[in-house]
């Protein structure tokens, strides 16, 4: 549907129109809600009378007219009410809106400022949105209001007067889309030790990283929320959504409504080079528990009797020796292996134990009203290779694929709603080495619609090894000039050269290159292309929306530290016309934009957005160019906060000294920091674009059969082209199938 000008062709004194409603006056009445038309005038005083509702003159307030909709009235079936008054002098805006009946404050605007020399809201064609008439106001969709009310089609045959045509939909639930739920313990203490530069001269230690997360300068509410088990961290993800009060921030949204977040796991356990190999980061040998390094790191073992295994700043800690002639696990690819201390083994959480918390996730989250978790299961596809190396430890990838409720091998023994995917751990999208477990997994999801969701940013939680993989694949002579190719086009090599965030092409010599060229290989949009290609129906969605530093012009300070030292300091999306200015963008921005096409079902998700003064004003105009030139890309953002690694960031500060929980924080920040979105963003972004992402339609009987009652009951009241149809206007699909309009979308 394209956008919607209000017009007019002449200036009078008197200004007169009338509010029309797209729906049966019965419902109209029923709504309550005051009407409110507002006037942004340079003299308070502007204004004699209206022809209805109150008049409002005193200068503390800008509302011109309230009035009650059970004081509309009806003209041959269509609800109206009608606005005329003086003008005594020259005025600049006027706002349509509405807040609760009776009530003096929660004022939501519909139309945003329009000037009142308009005529009717009609559709442009998509030309003529690209040019809007001098002065006027465009409604970007018939959904331009934030809040229950919007701007509608114009459905009059004929009028007199000039005319806005409203509509009225409440929204029944919120999702958020990218949440994560396990203990701090989870993650390998080598991947801590690389991550923290507060530990970078210490021996790796849970108690290290447990002392460091309680200052807030570290890691803030995050610290506080990750030290708790897994479990404990469910219940009170639940508990956050359960009062985050959506409502207050989305007022589109029910007063009852429902509150449903994806929760991500996470499976570290092959987060090295090594896992190629089959080899875990940690295991049990001889009655302890190790954890190893890659030769690269050039480190050696702690297996002596005089050394502290790890240090605790909390006080003093005998040291934790064992026998010098305790045997070491054997090397097979030349890794060191050292052992945790007793604490330290005791502390670790393995993934088989998260797991095992997340199975039991969805049904311990009904206990909260209204809401309910939908964990994702973590697919680690070096689980799956090698298997005779470490058969104890592995498990077959047809038993991963009975995981996802959605999956036609669904045993019904656990409850998991899509795969997780980390490829900043040390795996790529179209891997050379996994091609035997990455082909399947793909095609099994691609023909179940599952979703799967990936990492994709150049920062995380990424493998320690990352700055040696470009060595260590050209040892294993997997670097290539010109890559070969199997006959399917998987591909047999990794390219030698890639291109840097501003394009030029970048051959690996220092650190920071080789750095680029892993992220650019293993992380980047660029390397999803060749799996949208290859499986375009396949759900998939690429988290982060590229990282928000890409977005603001100064943002070197914080891009500096991954980036080759000789890139372009100011990037971020620039356009020419319909096309995205490559000279001017950062490429791995450009590269996430370019990838979302109606050919495919990929999607990008808002979370650790953090929008400030200046990335909010170039993420604004990124969807308003996209509103014009690319409306796929609204269809398929998600929103999402990564929840609870958010703790310590500017958008959700003071959270000490505030009953609000992230969750809510986040959303209103976000809301606040673009106030000029048009509503029908985040109505798509909360609502819209995640039940179709989860295949939300088919779930409710898949539940049904594990005992859990249908969180979802208002799906029946929607379309199945919304979730079918991945290259329609969802929105339009729902406002067509509307069943309370009395005049429907032609």
């Amino acid at each position: 549907m394209p956008p919607f000008y209000a017009v007019h062709g002449e200036n009078h004194d008197i200004l007169e129109f009338i509010v029309v409603f797209n729906h049966k006056i019965g419902d109209v009445k029923a709504f309550g809600e005051d009407l409110v038309v507002r006037g942004h005038f340079t003299d308070y005083q502007a204004v004699a009378t209206m022809g209805w509702g109150t008049v409002v003159t005193y200068p503390n307030t800008d509302d011109v007219v309230v009035v009650g909709l059970d004081k509309v009235k009806d003209s041959g079936g269509v609800p109206y009410l009608l606005c005329k008054g003086t003008w005594k002098s020259k005025y600049t805006a006027l706002e349509i809106g509405y807040r609760p009946k009776g009530k003096a404050e929660g004022f939501v605007t519909i139309t945003g400022r329009i000037t009142s020399e308009f005529e009717k809201v009609f559709a442009s064609t998509v030309q003529e949105a690209a040019k809007p008439p001098k002065g006027q106001v465009i409604f970007p969709h018939f959904h331009s209001g934030p809040g229950k009310w919007a701007v509608s089609h114009n459905f009059l045959s004929k009028s007199n007067l000039p005319a806005v045509c409203l509509w009225r939909k409440e929204i029944p639930a919120h999702f958020e889309m990218h949440s994560h739920v396990m203990s701090n313990h989870c993650a390998p203490v080598v991947g801590i030790w690389e991550k923290s530069g507060a530990t970078l001269f210490l021996e790796p230690s849970y108690g290290t990283q447990d002392y460091m997360a309680d200052f807030w300068f570290v890691m803030g509410e995050a610290g506080d929320i990750g030290k708790r088990s897994t479990t404990a961290i469910a219940a009170e993800f639940a508990k956050q959504m359960g009062a985050a009060n959506f409502q207050k921030v989305f007022p589109y949204l029910k007063e009852a409504h429902t509150a449903s977040g994806t929760l991500m796991p996470m499976d570290m356990e092959y987060m090295h080079f090594l896992g190629y190999f089959g080899i875990p980061i940690t295991r049990w040998a001889y009655g302890k528990k190790w954890y190893c390094w890659n030769k690269k790191w050039e480190k050696h073992t702690n297996n002596t009797p005089t050394v502290i295994a790890s240090p605790s700043m909390y006080g003093y800690v005998p040291p934790t020796i064992i026998p010098p002639e305790t045997e070491t696990p054997a090397s097979t690819h030349g890794e060191t292996w050292s052992f945790l201390s007793k604490d330290d083994a005791k502390a670790y959480v393995p993934w088989a134990a998260q797991l095992a918390d997340h199975e039991r996730v969805t049904k311990s989250s009904l206990s909260v009203p209204r809401v309910s978790s939908l964990p994702f299961y973590h697919f680690e596809p070096r689980r799956h290779a090698n298997l005779a190396q470490y058969p104890a430890e592995k498990t077959l990838l047809a038993l991963s694929m009975t995981k996802a409720v959605q999956s036609s091998l669904w045993t019904r023994t656990s409850l998991l709603f899509g795969y997780k995917l980390y490829t900043a751990m040390g795996w790529a999208p179209m891997d050379p080495y996994l091609k035997d477990v990455l082909q399947p997994f793909y095609k099994q999801c691609e023909a179940d619609q599952i979703p799967i969701l990936n990492h994709c940013t150049p920062v995380g939680f990424y493998s320690h090894d990352r700055r040696f993989y470009f060595d260590l694949l050209k040892e294993q002579g997997l670097v290539s000039a010109t890559p070969a190719r199997h006959g399917d086009g998987w591909p047999k090599q990794f390219p030698s050269t890639v291109p840097g965030p501003d394009g030029k092409i970048l051959a690996p010599s220092t650190k920071e290159d080789k750095i680029w060229w892993y992220t650019q290989n293993y992380v980047s949009p660029d390397a999803w292309k060749a799996v949208a290609k290859a499986y375009p129906k396949l759900k998939f969605c690429l988290a982060h929306f590229g990282d928000s530093a890409h977005l603001d012009e100064d943002g070197w300070g914080e891009r500096k530290v991954r980036e080759p030292k000789g890139t372009r300091k100011k990037l971020t999306i620039a356009f020419s016309g319909a096309q995205i200015d490559r000279a001017n963008s950062h490429w791995f921005l450009a590269d996430l934009i370019d990838l979302v096409q109606p050919t495919n079902r990929a999607f990008i998700d808002l979370s650790y957005v953090m929008l400030n003064k200046r990335n909010s004003v170039k993420f604004q105009e990124l969807f308003d160019w996209a509103r014009i030139h690319k409306p796929i890309l609204l269809e398929r953002v998600l929103w999402g906060t990564d929840w609870p690694l958010l703790g310590n960031e500017s958008m959700v500060k003071d959270y000490k000294w505030t009953k609000e929980n992230i969750l809510h924080r986040y959303a209103r920040a976000f809301r606040d920091q673009i106030s000029s979105m048009p509503g029908d963003f985040f109505l798509r972004v909360c609502f819209l674009n995640p039940i179709q992402y989860l295949g939300l339609h088919s779930l409710p009987a898949k539940v049904g059969q594990a005992g859990v009652a249908n969180p979802w009951p208002w799906l029946s009241e929607l379309p199945e082209a919304i979730f079918t149809d991945f290259t329609a206007d969802k929105l339009r699909l729902l406002y067509k199938h509307e069943k309370s309009l009395a005049h429907a979308l032609p």
